[in-house]
């Protein structure tokens, strides 16, 4: 057998699950040489270099992939009883960013394929479901968070002078005001501190972009790079309402809405030497400065979430076999569309879920997909489509898509 004739004999053996990392290109033109036998393929000058070339792209990938070590069962974890349709119902919309490409996308996490073999998984002691606490003990942690908040602007607050709003039966909100400020904390333990004099942005610092006229309204939206040099005037100038050690600028955002405009949000999060630590810092622990139009700033937001019930350390899945769950199925979205196919894949992000109703803060792999059906004036829309990071026999089952949108 010809040197040629054998290359193309391999790649005719080849299953799918080798291809499906490849570019899409790349591997639709190799599934189509599998349907040709040898006879029918029209040989041209340097095909046997091609198939060559491919051989070794196939095999730097799939050896670049991590290999899938099954952990033996840990009995002493807890199972984790799961109820994905309540956790992802209900709610306006769905989740879908639209973008030009998914690089314009932004997920700042510190984390890379292959990280990590086990994550923490917390209890939401905090959160609307959880009977971890009474509602008086949540007042007590709700009342300390607006203390430290009051903190950071100098403020002494006395417990005479908190105030108690219920917004629903189970949902108060506890809250401070003087001739100064305003500062809230809601049950999550996320605080808000307004300044009801806002400090004045340098002139050279606000943004040079024009107004956008949109329903009736003016908006500017400010360029990455100038996002990122107010926030670090910010963080300079008012270094101590961050208070953090380590503090580390993120970004997220990038997406377009329906006017084809980019906006982005830029935090703080706690820096740590301990990769597995700033990993969840980056979701837990941040604060936002939040300057309407870029020229004043108006308020700071901060995320200090209750991690202190941790029901355990979880093996996880790696990003292969994520993907590998989406493709058969166990995955929940709210995006109105079928999961498009493997080939549309775009990004695999690992997350951690950070909603008030969630019941755990768990690790999930949140996958971009391009949604054909979604494009909007020229923008594709990149769906999010979650499968749960921990392992599978650790939870009280996987989730299943039945062909409802959550």
């Amino acid at each position: 057998m010809r040197k040629e004739d054998r290359l193309m004999d391999l790649l005719g053996r080849l299953d799918d699950s080798f291809l499906v990392d490849l570019d899409d290109e790349v591997s639709t033109v190799l599934k189509e040489k599998r349907k040709k036998t040898v006879g029918e393929a029209i040989w041209f000058q340097g095909a046997s270099l091609a198939a060559a070339a491919v051989l070794t792209l196939i095999i730097a990938r799939t050896s670049l992939l991590p290999e899938v070590n099954v952990p033996p069962f840990d009995s002493t974890l807890p199972i984790l009883h799961m109820d994905y349709e309540r956790l992802f119902a209900g709610g306006w919309g769905y989740e879908g960013l639209m973008g030009k490409n998914i690089e314009e996308i932004h997920y700042d996490a510190p984390w890379e394929s292959g990280d990590f073999d086990t994550l923490p998984v917390f209890q939401n002691a905090m959160g609307s479901k959880s009977e971890t606490y009474t509602m008086e003990e949540k007042l007590l942690r709700m009342k300390k968070a607006l203390l430290s908040a009051g903190e950071r602007v100098g403020v002494v607050i006395q417990e005479e002078e908190i105030l108690v709003e219920w917004i629903q039966e189970d949902y108060p909100i506890v809250s401070y005001e003087s001739e100064e400020h305003t500062i809230s904390v809601n049950p999550d333990l996320s605080a808000r501190v307004g300044f009801k004099t806002p400090y004045i942005v340098p002139e050279e610092l606000r943004s040079k972009e024009e107004p956008f006229i949109e329903q009736d309204s003016s908006m500017v939206y400010p360029t990455l790079k100038e996002n990122l040099r107010l926030s670090e005037y910010f963080a300079e100038t008012y270094g101590d309402l961050v208070m953090m050690n380590h503090p580390e600028m993120a970004v997220e955002g990038g997406d377009r809405n329906i006017y084809g405009k980019r906006y982005y949000h830029v935090f703080f999060y706690e820096g740590s030497v301990d990769p597995k630590e700033k990993f969840l810092n980056y979701f837990f622990r941040r604060i936002y400065f939040n300057a309407m139009d870029m020229e004043e700033l108006s308020s700071i937001g901060v995320f200090q979430t209750d991690l202190s019930e941790k029901a355990g350390e979880y093996p996880i899945i790696s990003e292969r076999e994520a993907r590998d769950l989406l493709v058969k199925g166990n995955y929940v979205t709210s995006v109105p569309e079928t999961f498009p196919g493997r080939k549309y894949i775009r990004r695999v992000e690992l997350v951690y879920r950070t909603g008030y109703d969630e019941e755990f803060f768990m690790p999930y792999y949140r996958i971009l997909v391009e949604v054909p059906a979604l494009k909007y004036e020229g923008m594709n829309t990149f769906g999010a489509y979650y499968v749960p990071a921990v392992r599978a026999e650790y939870l009280s089952g996987l989730p299943t898509y039945d062909g409802s949108f959550n």
